[in-house]
């Protein structure tokens, strides 16, 4: 049996899943800073206005 062989395949697994993990939670991020950015622009900035003014 060639070990060589498997050993790429759960090599370039693991890099793809790392990969993957990564952008995730940089996605996760990026999504609560925007989130929170809505967040306080609703609640201080825009305090007293409507959705039309």
């Amino acid at each position: 049996m060639d070990y060589y062989e498997s050993f790429s395949t759960v090599g370039a697994g693991v890099g793809i899943a790392g990969m993957v993990l990564e952008q995730t939670w940089l996605f996760g991020i990026v999504l609560a800073i925007v989130g929170m950015a809505a967040l306080l622009l609703r609640l201080a900035w825009r305090r007293d206005m409507q959705i039309s003014d």
